[in-house]
């Protein structure tokens, strides 16, 4: 090797709880020491030991999705064998392992025959790799040459080398030399195992023909000892009736390179392989007499015909040849999906179904991901087919497959509308359309990321194993630090109980998990997927498959990288979610709920009598235990992975149990009837609804010179045929501060722009001026974008897509802040400054804000609807105005391709600009939270938000060295403080009505 050997530990022979115990401590630090292990493409482990810390390596380094595990045998433990305890112990841990393994290597075919085609009956293609001499050098290592013919006179040289472990070899050598004295000479050189030959050098050291040489270099001195003898000693009774019979050890082809007779023991492998080559001496049964006999009928003619006998074998059945060599590598090295492509008939056509709702950012990557799979099932004119079911997207998912699809026109793909917009009914329909004549089902999500074999892995997974249905594990990622911190926690028992297709185990046949590959006749055969399933439908379907008798494989050679929630509000929503699913599929099908599920189900009401702990303190306890739980989770995780990240496990944790539960147990207790989707979703509007329409763009201002910026940026944008523009500027300031400015760049605009005073330091006033404009001009689309923001050239086009969907009222799209290099790294990490929308389950946002909106001024909603003057000083108007529109009856869309850029002012670059901006946000949300009639329901809201302040304050503490983690639960308990402020009946804090200077000292929304 050209690098020194990582030594991770050391194992004693036939010290087995010694090696157990070593493998277990190496196996707590593994991924600690193999930190460093860059990409690799084979990992090779030789015995069950390494196996053990093979597997979970190869889970845990990266690119491993990409490489093989193989497992090489060189010899089964005795341990191994029986039907005892033990034995039956090791064979069912081996068997898990084996599950990951790749290719499984033997030395000798006695090891398959007696021992894997009985005890595993495993699948895992097989490699006979026998122990063949590998000489780099052959000029310097030459064979050796037998010695000359020998006389009566001479003794007959016996050479046994290697491992000396066998207690019957050295009694019978010895008795053979002390009953013939002079006539044979034992030559030994290697190791003698002492723990088991005790006597070994006093037995050596009483018998002049016994001759120890001591241990030698290999290959270098294997001309040299083998030149001594006459023949070889193979004989090894060490495991009789198991290892010592089935193996092809190293002496085999050690001496027959260098042209030595051996000597074997009948009923062996060994055996069985001279006497197929016709050479060598063949004990009939192992005693001491038989060994006499054999050798006492061997003369000068015998002896010559032994070694003419011997030289006629051919040299390369002794040693490894540079092609065998050669194609051994090649065959290791071969990437997954060969193995794929080998074993998958050309007639199995395979669809492929990518549901898609708005995936625009991901679904390129996912087809073009594909795209060597359907090359190399084309090159060898194999059925494949892919169908994009989109359910009605409106951010450009639907043009860039069309895109798609004509750039790849030499393949097999389709775009099919949705009309219903459930992942489920856009794969009934795509293979009630498009499967016919295709025998697999790939079902893949637009939002993952996939390994480029992931359909090979597929496909041979369910040929070898036989299963109806493969699918594969789900491993959590994240960008954010929410994110990396939900994912750490998705990924172990403490986030997902214990879900199989949730910790990507051994390969096993299981009841359900992430859907990947079906076979179409059992999908058809049980009636495809419930389309009345919004969440959990998968697993729906799994139980009508495994009622029908179908298997269920979850392959561990393959997995997917899934994208967690980006907000804990989002992952509350989602887990509330699974919770219902969950319990509409145990409903419909009268299924017992599993152990890891009833403790799910049982969290809610835990909490729930803890209420009633004033009353009976008692009740308490269970809550309490159930918290300490998580938190000791989080620890534990926190410790084993070194990484602080993980303390966030304990909350995260707590949250998606207990939103899981609520879920469950609002299912449960108010069952209702879920309409068809179809008649739920409308068709689609025409966009040609956004033709010869002029839409009004308000900008309100105050004391900004980045107007003009604003202004040009509206210049630029690329519009739809016939849509105008019309843009109305508020100046909130005391004096017409702006007049100027609007007035100097109108005069060479090519839209017209409206100037308007609308004073003084109340922004609400500035907003309602533009509405009453746009009333007065009679337009009926409006957008709002603020005086410090840039539009994208689409901006504008992209909202405009988006509402003429017809499913929405008003669109919001993102703001993305622009950062100088004076800004603080943790700010950065974070994206403070970003506005983002967030989403609930239905896709849509929940709240509204002003910064870049459009909005349909006919729905009665908003029509007439104007912006609170009260809120004008303190902020949070549009937030409250968009609340109000919703309870209204408003809809609300996201826009994500239509956003603008706000560079980030030196003066707001500070945390304490950010504190008082979140504590602020935190008194909006607590306002409205008040009741029309100035009361609120603070009873719940109320401890609610102190607790979450204490939460993020404990968190701040524990995370105090970390900047990025610490400010961002600072700024979380920021949030949570203002709600209590204005629970509490706090005065809110004005932040308009002062001069530029004042303003960014306490921030707007």
């Amino acid at each position: 090797m050209n690098e020194d050997a990582l030594v991770l530990g050391r194992t004693h022979n036939a010290k087995m709880l010694q090696r157990a115990l070593q493998v277990l401590r190496v196996r707590v630090r593994l991924k600690q020491n193999l930190a460093d292990v860059g990409q690799y493409d084979i990992l090779l482990c030789r015995n069950l030991e390494m196996l053990a810390l093979a597997v979970p390596l190869c889970r845990a380094l990266p690119h491993s999705s990409h490489s093989r595990l193989i497992y090489e045998v060189l010899d089964i433990h005795r341990l191994m064998l029986g039907s005892g305890w033990v034995a039956r112990c090791l064979r069912w841990l081996e068997q898990r392992l084996c599950r990951d393994v790749d290719r499984l290597i033997v030395s000798s075919p006695g090891f398959l025959r007696e021992y894997f085609d009985i005890y595993h009956r495993s699948a895992i293609p097989a490699l006979l790799v026998e122990n063949k001499v590998m000489i780099e050098d052959r000029v310097d290592l030459p064979v050796a040459q037998s010695r000359a013919p020998i006389s009566r006179a001479e003794p007959i040289q016996i050479g046994w080398f290697g491992i000396l472990r066998c207690a019957f070899s050295l009694q019978c050598l010895d008795a053979l030399t002390r009953g013939n004295p002079g006539r044979y000479r034992i030559v030994m050189r290697g190791r003698p195992a002492l723990d088991e030959l005790t006597d070994f050098h006093d037995v050596v050291a009483q018998n002049p023909d016994l001759v120890f040489c001591g241990p030698y270099r290999y290959p270098d001195d294997l001309s040299q000892i083998y030149r001594e003898v006459d023949l070889a000693w193979l004989v090894d009774r060490y495991d009789t009736g198991g290892n010592s019979d089935w193996l092809l050890p190293n002496r085999l082809y050690e001496s027959g390179l260098n042209q030595v007779p051996a000597i074997a023991l009948a009923g062996t492998e060994i055996a069985t392989r001279l006497r197929a080559i016709r050479t060598g001496l063949v004990l009939p049964d192992a005693t001491v007499a038989a060994v006499m006999d054999a050798l006492s009928a061997i003369d000068d003619e015998g002896l010559a015909g032994l070694r003419a006998r011997q030289q006629a074998v051919p040299v390369d059945t002794w040693r490894i040849s540079d092609a065998e060599a050669q194609a051994l590598v090649e065959e290791l090295s071969l990437p997954r999906k060969a193995t794929a492509e080998t074993t998958v008939e050309p007639g199995d056509g395979v669809l492929i179904v990518i549901p898609t709702l708005n995936e625009a950012a991901h679904v390129a990557g996912v087809i073009n991901g594909l795209k060597p799979f359907l090359a190399r099932r084309l090159a060898c004119d194999a059925p494949v087919r892919m169908i994009i079911a989109d359910g009605g997207s409106t951010d450009g998912t639907v043009d860039i497959v069309t895109d798609q699809i004509g750039a790849l026109s030499q393949f097999d793909i389709h775009l099919l509308h949705n009309s219903a917009r459930l992942q489920s009914a856009g794969v009934n329909r795509a293979c009630e359309v498009f499967g016919g004549d295709m025998r697999w089902l790939v079902r893949l999500d637009a939002h993952s990321a996939y390994p480029e074999n992931y359909v090979d892995e597929l496909l041979e997974e369910a040929q070898r194993t036989g299963a109806q249905s493969v699918v594969v594990a789900m491993r959590a990622t994240g960008n954010t630090p929410l994110q990396r911190a939900i994912a750490l926690t998705q990924n172990t028992r403490l986030g997902n109980g214990g879900s199989a297709h949730r910790n990507a185990g051994s390969g096993a046949f299981v009841d359900h998990g992430h859907h990947a590959l079906m076979h179409l006749a059992a999908f058809r055969a049980v009636g495809g997927y419930d389309e009345s399933f919004s969440h959990n439908e998968d697993a729906e379907l799994d139980v009508r498959l495994t009622k029908a008798g179908y298997k269920i494989w979850l392959t561990s050679r393959t997995q997917l990288d899934y994208m967690p929630r980006k907000t804990l509000s989002a992952l509350a929503r989602q887990y509330l979610n699974f919770g219902s699913g969950r319990a509409r599929t145990v409903m419909k099908h009268r299924l017992k709920p599993r152990l890891r599920q009833m403790v799910m189900i049982a969290v809610a009401p835990v909490v729930a009598l803890a209420a009633f702990a004033f009353v009976v303190p008692a009740l308490v306890l269970p809550a309490l235990a159930w918290m300490a739980a998580c938190l000791i989770g989080a620890l534990q995780l926190a410790y084993v992975r070194r990484d602080q990240l993980a303390l966030a496990a304990a909350p995260i944790a707590m949250i998606t149990h207990i939103s899981w539960s609520l879920g469950f147990w609002r299912q449960v207790l108010a069952p209702r009837a879920m309409p068809n989707p179809v008649d739920q979703i409308a068709e689609s509007i025409d966009p040609s609804t956004s033709r010869n329409v002029t839409v009004a763009v308000g900008i309100c201002t105050f004391q900004r010179p980045s107007l003009i910026d604003t202004l040009k940026s509206l210049e630029a944008q690329v519009l739809p045929d016939g849509v105008r523009l019309s843009v109305i500027v508020a100046d909130n300031d005391r004096t017409q501060s702006a007049k100027e400015i609007v007035a100097a760049f109108s005069n060479h605009a090519k839209h017209p722009i409206t100037y308007m005073h609308a004073p003084s330091g109340n922004i609400s006033i500035a907003r309602n001026a533009i509405l009453d404009e746009i009333d007065h001009q009679g337009l009926q689309i409006c957008a709002f974008i603020d005086d410090d923001e840039l539009a994208h050239p689409k901006w504008l086009a992209k909202l405009l897509e988006r509402l003429s969907s017809g499913e929405a009222d008003v669109v919001v799209g993102p703001t993305r802040a622009v950062y100088t290099s004076e800004a603080p790294g943790w700010m950065q990490n974070l994206r403070s400054h970003d506005t983002t929308p967030e989403l609930g389950p239905d896709g849509r946002p929940v709240a509204g804000h002003s910064c870049n909106v459009l909005m349909d001024l006919r729905h009665p909603a908003l029509a007439g609807r104007r912006f609170d003057l009260d809120r004008g000083i303190s902020g949070g108007e549009d937030t409250a105005f968009f609340a109000d529109a919703m309870r209204a009856g408003a809809q609300l869309a996201f826009a994500p391709l239509a956003y603008v850029d706000e560079t980030v002012p030196a003066s707001r670059m500070t945390f304490s600009w950010l504190f008082r901006r979140r504590f602020r946000m935190g008194q909006t949300h607590g306002s409205l939270l008040r009741r029309p009639d100035g009361s609120t329901n603070g009873w719940v809201a109320l401890p609610l938000a102190g607790a979450k302040v204490a939460y993020c304050a404990t968190l701040a503490l524990m995370t105090l060295p970390f900047s990025t983690y610490r400010n961002a639960n600072l700024l979380r308990g920021a949030l949570h403080l203002g709600t209590m402020s204005s629970l509490l009946g706090a005065r809110t804090v004005a932040i308009y009505g002062h001069t530029q200077n004042d303003r960014n000292r306490v921030p707007p929304s």
